[in-house]
Parts: C-alpha cells; sequence; structure tokens
C-alpha cells in the first residue's frame, strides 16, 4: 500500500441506531464491522434520548419484548409505539425531534469532532433530516465529512420545502431482505 494515500488518523463517526433500538442493540448488531474497523474508526453510539413505552402483548422468549427501547422521534403522540403507515404518510409530523435534535448536539459538543455520522433505519432518517437543514442553526459549529445510511428512508416531506442538495460524500445501504422498510423506501 502506498503510505501516502492513507492516513494513521483514526476516523470518529456517530453512529444512530434504529427504531426501539438502543446503543446497546446497534453495538450488538455492528460487532463484527466494529472489529474489524478498530484501527481505522472509533465509533461512538448514544442512545435517542425519547423511551417507548413497552409493548402491550410481548413476545414469547427468548425474544423478551423491548427493553429500553428508544427513539429518534415518534409519529403519534397518543401512542409513541405506532409506526402504522409512517411511510405511506404524505405528511409526516416528527414529534420530539427536538429532542433530538438537543440531545445530539450535546453529545457533538462534548464527545466531538466527528468526522462522520452513519444511521441505521430510524438513525438513518434522523440523520437525513439533520443534514437536509433541519434545525441547521444548531449544528453550524459540527461538520461531518461523510455519511453512511444503512436500511433507512428519506425524511417525509423532504421535497417540498426544504430540499436542498447534501453537499457531503454519502454511503447508502439498503437490502432486499428488510422487512421494516421496503428496499422501494431506501
Amino acid at each position: 500500500k502506498d503510505k501516502g494515500r492513507f492516513s494513521s488518523k483514526v476516523v470518529r463517526v456517530l453512529l444512530l441506531h434504529g427504531w426501539a433500538g438502543n446503543a446497546g442493540v446497534i453495538e450488538r448488531m455492528t460487532r463484527r464491522l466494529c472489529r474489524r474497523l478498530k484501527d481505522l474508526v472509533d465509533f461512538v453510539i448514544p442512545s435517542a434520548p425519547i423511551s417507548l413505552p413497552p409493548l402491550e402483548s410481548p413476545p414469547p422468549p427468548p425474544r423478551r419484548g423491548r427493553p429500553n427501547a428508544r427513539a429518534w422521534f415518534v409519529y403519534n403522540m397518543d401512542n409513541p409505539s405506532d409506526t402504522n403507515g409512517f411511510l405511506q404518510m404524505s405528511t409526516v409530523k416528527y414529534y420530539k425531534w427536538e429532542e433530538s435534535v438537543r440531545h445530539l448536539h450535546k453529545i457533538c459538543k462534548d464527545e466531538g469532532p466527528f468526522d462522520g455520522i452513519m444511521g441505521f433505519s430510524q438513525g438513518a432518517a434522523a440523520v437525513h433530516l439533520l443534514l437536509q437543514g433541519h434545525f441547521e442553526r444548531i449544528f453550524t459549529k459540527f461538520r461531518f465529512r461523510f455519511v453512511v445510511l444503512a436500511a433507512g428512508f428519506a425524511g417525509s416531506g423532504c421535497g417540498k420545502g426544504w430540499s436542498h442538495k447534501i453537499e457531503i460524500p454519502s454511503l447508502h445501504f439498503s437490502g432486499d431482505a428488510d422487512t421494516t422498510v421496503p428496499p422501494c423506501h431506501q
């Protein structure tokens, strides 16, 4: 390898988990990736600030429901666990999103700087909302050099009124076997 092409500097990446996940869940999901990249990438993995209520009828063991389930935003204030039809909604409201923006700002301030930001599923949608300039005034000091979006979906409404081009390099992963976010929405 040409040593001039590669930096020995470790890249710092803020990694956001998906709906009803938390830092522990995404750490388990990405354990192999993190282990393989440990000399190159320092992942900082926060839990979202919004707690989701337990499932009304949890699945039988060994799956125990969703202890410490978190979200970056909710779609229904009356029933925070409701995600029915969120991909088909013409107008989506992101309830409690401001709370997550403040939380992410604090993480960037206290634990940054970060070279990149990565999101999985709802975490990818949260990254998309941030990069589209939603609440941009809060993030003026924190600029990411790249973004990675995995099994995500575009924040609804992005085509109307706030759809400027994202000016940083991005890598997008989608999967045909995704049962939550079909490939046509990724």
